[in-house]
């Protein structure tokens, strides 16, 4: 399926029914929670890449950010919905500013506490992450306190929120451009 496609469908599917449609009470409900992840773990990726918001980007609060999200990236990928967001949030700021340098309406103040924002976040989440990681490796353990959380998720998580620093200070989100 086209991703474009895809975002649109489950776009439209919130917006008309509702996050709380995306409730499993059945196999079916299973089974399209699972491709409303993948989809919106692929079009975070590519938004990544692309350097624009993500098409879900104003379905991901509703979807991912709560203590029971409806949809679960880390039981279908690996990684926490936290840092996904987050890698979002990145390609939103990208965009944002790629707007504002074409439009000369770019704020650098407004654009270093967007980045600081992210940045903290990110970092939080690499601290909670690496003493989870090293209380493993100091007591053996494979599985963690949470429900089904298993060294894999956590060392997924930690992968992907480094990267997510490295691609905020080095992707295009920060650099500015400046024309001769």
């Amino acid at each position: 399926m086209h991703l474009n496609a895809a975002t649109t469908l489950i776009r439209k599917h919130v917006e008309l029914l509702g996050p709380r449609s995306l409730e499993q009470h059945c196999d079916e409900d299973m089974a399209y929670n699972f491709c409303t992840g993948a989809i919106i773990w692929f079009d975070i990726l590519a938004s990544a890449s692309l350097g624009k918001r993500p098409s879900l980007h104003s379905t991901h609060h509703k979807l991912l950010a709560s203590r029971s999200p409806l949809v679960n990236l880390e039981n279908i990928m690996g990684c926490e919905n936290s840092v996904m967001t987050l890698i979002g949030e990145i390609s939103a700021l990208q965009e944002w500013k790629s707007d504002g340098l074409a439009t000369g309406q770019l704020s650098i103040w407004t654009l270093a506490e967007k980045a600081k924002w992210i940045l903290e976040a990110l970092e939080r989440a690499i601290d909670r992450l690496t003493g989870i990681l090293d209380l493993r490796m100091a007591t053996g353990l494979n599985r963690f306190p949470g429900p089904g959380k298993h060294l894999e998720i956590y060392t997924v998580t930690n992968i992907f929120a480094c990267a997510a620093v490295v691609y905020l200070h080095s992707g295009k989100a920060l650099q500015l451009v400046i024309a001769n």
